[in-house]
């Protein structure tokens, strides 16, 4: 955290000699707006960049990680290029971001806890066919989002993943989907048509709480337990 809280930095000059860099270093430095990270460098660390005024990252062609909270609070950030080779991203990392758009890269297996939460400017998502599991908190509170093409391999949808998208009006749930959250759609208020999987056997409490316009399931045979 070498930097943190460092408010009037504006302006960082990296060596391209550098090779690590630490937690949380850049954290609320509110006019910092653009930096370059060298080539070389694997992992951009937990929280480096949170809560900062960044617009603009240029990740290096080298990094496989993102490390959790690395761009959360990024209120001026609205748009970023995350390339192919980027492995796995970590929890929360665009947290409370102004993210409008984003493609996760192909080979992605999962998309975090709260990777998108309360993102308000997110209106478009594309998700890779390697994502199976999409965790709690994924996608809840981007109130901008009204569509979403779910990867046909997805198994797990986890709790309160899209809660309260007030603008989603339609989901078509993966087939092979056989765990559903609790609250996993609570509050998709114009949400007027969905299917239950057929492999689901349960419905979790709160899953389609509070979704007003939803006119019409059909429940499969394989569910036991609502």
């Amino acid at each position: 955290d070498a930097f943190k809280y460092c408010r009037m930095l504006r302006t960082v000059t990296i060596p391209a000699s550098l090779q690590t860099v630490g937690y949380g270093v850049f954290n609320y430095c509110e006019f910092l707006r653009e930096i370059r990270l060298p080539e070389g460098i694997t992992k951009i660390p937990d929280h480096l960049y949170e809560g900062s005024g960044i617009r603009e990252v240029i990740i290096p062609d080298s990094v496989e990680h993102i490390g959790s909270r690395a761009f959360a609070s990024c209120r001026s950030l609205t748009k970023i290029n995350l390339h192919s080779n980027i492995k796995t991203i970590g929890n929360g990392v665009f947290d409370y971001s102004a993210l409008e758009r984003v493609s996760l890269p192909q080979g992605m297996t999962v998309v975090s806890e709260a990777l998108f939460n309360y993102c308000e400017a997110l209106k478009e998502v594309t998700l890779p066919d390697s994502i199976t599991t999409i965790e709690d908190r994924a996608f809840s509170l981007c109130d901008q989002l009204t569509e979403l093409t779910f990867p046909s391999n997805v198994t797990k949808i986890g709790k309160h993943a899209f809660s309260d998208c007030t603008q989603i009006s339609q989901l078509s749930l993966p087939s092979g989907v056989t765990e559903l959250g609790e609250s996993a759609f609570k509050g998709c208020i114009k949400l007027k048509s969905t299917n239950i999987p057929a492999k689901l056997t349960a419905l979790p409490p709160s899953a389609f709480s509070g979704c007003r316009e939803l006119e019409e399931i059909d429940i499969p045979e394989s569910v036991i337990k609502i």
